[in-house]
């Protein structure tokens, strides 16, 4: 790596370092990289010249505004959570930070657990390309109603309601939990236990 452009396994392609080459330079997580970029408090200091070590190795630079205003839209998306399962939220956060990087946007996280949702990434001054929302804010209708009024859009990630109330992802189910079921009795197990989360 060389003043902050990476090449590019598959194309050979030079291309500017991004929040996971950071990560993967200071040896830390993409969420820590996050936090330190965004002066959050909750990181050891030491965690935070490692960050910003490798932030002016790979001259890692981002400006939303600059991004947004050339393009005159916005180039961030948000994701919403309030799932207390970091395992889940921290796949589903990797994946749609990949996924923004391919196509040039900009992922901001909010957890919403003690918060409501309108007071946070929805401000007025942060405009937003559109919105992920996560169980078990897929189905908050609050949330919904206001990203409808401020005309963004957003997908919702297993909704368990109103299944037909915009765009969404997920999968069956009931036909996924019967093929596994299925698997552990071709296994031979007759006594078979479920453990549901939150």
């Amino acid at each position: 790596m060389t003043d902050g452009l990476k090449t590019h396994r598959t194309t050979g392609h030079v291309r500017p370092a991004t929040i996971i080459d950071v990560a993967r330079e200071a040896g830390v997580s993409f969420k820590t990289v996050s936090r330190v970029l965004n002066g959050e408090t909750n990181v050891r200091e030491e965690t935070r010249v490692k960050v910003l070590e490798a932030v002016k190795t790979l001259n890692y630079r981002t400006n939303h505004n600059a991004r947004n205003l050339r393009a005159r839209h916005s180039h961030i998306i948000c994701l919403f959570y309030a799932n207390p399962s970091r395992n889940y939220i921290g796949e589903v956060q990797l994946g749609a930070l990949q996924r923004c990087q391919a196509y040039g946007y900009s992922l901001i996280t909010e957890d919403c657990s003690d918060n409501h949702p309108s007071l946070l990434a929805l401000r007025a001054e942060t405009k937003l390309a559109g919105a992920i929302l996560t169980p078990p804010l897929s189905d908050d209708e609050k949330l919904i109603s206001e990203l409808q009024n401020r005309g963004i859009p957003f997908v919702r990630i297993a909704p368990a309601e109103d299944v037909d109330h915009g765009q969404d992802v997920a999968i069956d189910d009931a036909a996924a939990a019967r093929e596994m079921t299925e698997y552990l009795i071709g296994l031979g197990h007759r006594r078979i236990g479920f453990i549901k989360g939150a």
